[in-house]
């Protein structure tokens, strides 16, 4: 495939960023139609915390307390549970919990969401048109091999922090959940494509197979994602188990093989190829935007009770990422502007 683009090569990636975009703005807007009970849960349905004054703890549910019902359903029976309808501001909720040895109970009246998460969804959104934008506007300004993949990167993990409109159908919001889905695993698997042609071609894509040895194992770890989607397995069937333990496991593997690419093509470039291409500013801007994301979910993990100041915003600096990828990127155009496919 050339490197310069076509007007139709423009017209898909228009057509593709528009799909997109609308999809982030519109979950933009339906955060003022989402409510909360005010609770979180950790492991095993228990909760973990309580916000102050807000529903769950009017009607004096405890941290602790161990959900065991929703509504009447058991809190491992997915299937019917994905299915119940989203809660209107003011309605109720039954929640039945287990503490110490008594079963209790309870009905919060659902509330809208409080002013601090709508501000973090809007931040989601933001972070989202970054990695949706950036690639693309580099894309379209130095088209080249590189920019081309960056820009697929960029469309399948914008949709990592858009939350979309909300759909009644519980069928069709299964099939969107799970097209973005695919289009996600697809976006990180074009991160590894990216690092690998990025700054100079690795061997493994002059193969007839190397790219797909890239992308298709990302379908088979969709697959798994996928059929636990739309079949909705018991969360306690050991089916369900493995799905989502083979899944994340290939995941965190491509993101480990990310990171050992981008470490790897750091060393082997030269002190003046690094400034040519910008290549220190997108080393520190990753190194930057993962590791508060990376402590804090290490501390959630180890100790839920005790959160780091200001650990809800860290996922920001993530924007980091397209901005320098971006531009190391563009630098390499007149490199990469004659190399032949992706």
């Amino acid at each position: 495939m050339n490197a310069e683009l076509s007007n139709a090569d423009r017209g898909i990636l228009l057509l593709m960023t528009a799909l997109i975009g609308a999809w982030g703005v519109s979950g933009a807007l339906d955060v003022y139609e989402r409510t909360e009970a005010g609770l979180r849960m950790g492991a095993n349905h228990v909760i973990t915390h309580l916000e102050p004054g807000g529903p769950a703890e009017q009607v004096h549910m405890q941290v602790g307390d161990r959900i065991i019902r929703i509504d009447g359903k058991d809190v491992e029976d997915t299937a019917n549970l994905v299915r119940l309808p989203r809660v209107e501001v003011g309605e109720r909720r039954s929640y039945t919990v287990v503490r110490g040895e008594d079963t209790i109970r309870y009905r919060p009246e659902f509330r809208p969401l409080d002013t601090q998460t709508m501000w973090l969804e809007h931040l989601a959104t933001i972070v989202g048109f970054s990695f949706l934008l950036i690639p693309l506007a580099a894309c379209l300004t130095r088209p080249s091999a590189a920019t081309r993949v960056l820009a697929l990167m960029g469309f399948g993990l914008s949709l990592a922090f858009f939350d979309g409109l909300y759909i009644i159908s519980y069928e069709i919001r299964a099939v969107a959940a799970a097209v973005a889905q695919l289009f996600m695993l697809l976006g990180l698997a074009a991160m590894v494509h990216f690092l690998l042609l990025f700054p100079h071609r690795r061997p493994l894509l002059h193969k007839p197979w190397g790219k797909k040895l890239v992308y298709v194992p990302m379908v088979i770890i969709w697959l798994l994602i996928a059929w636990r989607i739309l079949w909705t397995p018991p969360a306690d069937s050991i089916a369900a188990f493995t799905s989502q333990f083979l899944s994340g496991l290939g995941i965190t593997l491509y993101l480990l093989i990310g990171l050992f690419l981008l470490l790897r093509n750091y060393s082997r470039t030269d002190r003046a190829e690094r400034k040519r291409l910008a290549f220190n500013r997108m080393l520190w801007g990753t190194v930057a935007a993962i590791i508060p994301t990376a402590v804090a979910q290490l501390v959630r993990v180890a100790s839920p009770d005790t959160p780091l100041p200001g650990q809800d915003y860290y996922f920001v600096a993530l924007a980091l990422v397209p901005i320098t990828w971006s531009l190391s990127a563009a630098r390499a155009h007149l490199r990469c502007r004659d190399q032949k496919g992706f």
